[in-house]
């Protein structure tokens, strides 16, 4: 197979394209369909004393309090490095049409809207001001699935996207396995449900 970039071009008996958020574009046909991308926005908020939020005596939590898929939200306590509590939840209202369309800054009304209706009122003592907010991509597969495996029509291309948010969780062990599948030509157990089949 020839790969070009616009640094030079190489040759290789076959490709792993783990491009994330630019997987669609790069694969066309059937990931261009059925893969769609989405915002999302993680907000650091000051607490009024620092050591209370701090790993040893605050978790990481998940908190359901709502009946819509908006109702709840995540959070992780004060980290080394850190200066506030990351909270955050997930957005799929609006897809975007190509990773570079995504709006990087993040408006000081998002930012009063994700304290008023997630932190107020259930996290005592972090405060609304926010010490950092960022905006990053997630790629979804159809029901939020992995597809990790050789393309169906291209078997020397082996796709690995589409972790609908949670492939940075699981990196170590799906390089493990995609190496393996590299190496052996058969694929690992493990990759038998993530076939990239399912985006047909």
């Amino acid at each position: 197979m020839r790969v070009t970039t616009d640094q030079r071009t190489y040759l290789a008996n076959e490709v792993v394209v783990a491009a994330g958020a630019w997987s669609p574009g790069l694969l066309g046909g059937r990931y261009a369909e059925r893969l769609q991308l989405h915002r999302q926005v993680m907000f650091w908020f000051a607490p009024a004393q620092p050591a209370v939020f701090a790993p040893d005596r605050f978790p990481t939590f998940i908190w359901m309090h709502g009946q819509t898929p908006q109702g709840w939200f995540y959070g992780f306590p004060v980290l080394p490095g850190s200066a506030g509590v990351k909270v955050a939840s997930e957005q799929f209202e609006s897809p975007l049409v190509r990773p570079e369309d995504i709006e990087r800054t993040v408006s000081a009304v998002e930012i009063a809207d994700m304290h008023r209706r997630h932190v107020s009122g259930r996290l005592p003592g972090i405060t609304s001001t926010a010490v950092g907010a960022r905006a990053c991509l997630y790629t979804m597969a159809p029901e939020s699935r992995f597809i990790i495996g050789r393309d169906p029509d291209r078997q020397r291309i082996v796709v690995v996207s589409a972790c609908s948010g949670h492939g940075f969780k699981h990196s170590a062990a799906i390089g493990e396995a995609v190496a393996q599948l590299i190496a052996d030509s058969a694929p690992p157990a493990m990759l038998d449900p993530f076939g990239p089949d399912l985006a047909n």
